[in-house]
């Protein structure tokens, strides 16, 4: 399975809902807050709650501003 298969799967979804509702699809945020249990597996990475909470309020407020 690719590192990346959450993100292509979740991609997937995104664009299909697209389609069938015409609403907007904002880029794939390519990290997240992992289990302490998958921490081993390799090529996992993760952010702590916080820095995910930030990123996605920032991007929400710019949406905003801008208009979008």
């Amino acid at each position: 399975m690719p590192l990346n298969n959450d993100i292509l799967c979740a991609e997937y979804f995104a664009e299909e809902l697209s389609e069938a509702t015409g609403c907007l699809v904002a880029p794939t945020i390519n990290y997240g807050v992992n289990l302490p249990c998958d921490i081993s597996f390799t090529g996992t990475t993760s952010i702590s709650k916080d820095t995910l909470k930030k990123i996605i309020t920032e991007i929400i407020e710019m949406v905003e501003i801008s208009r979008f």
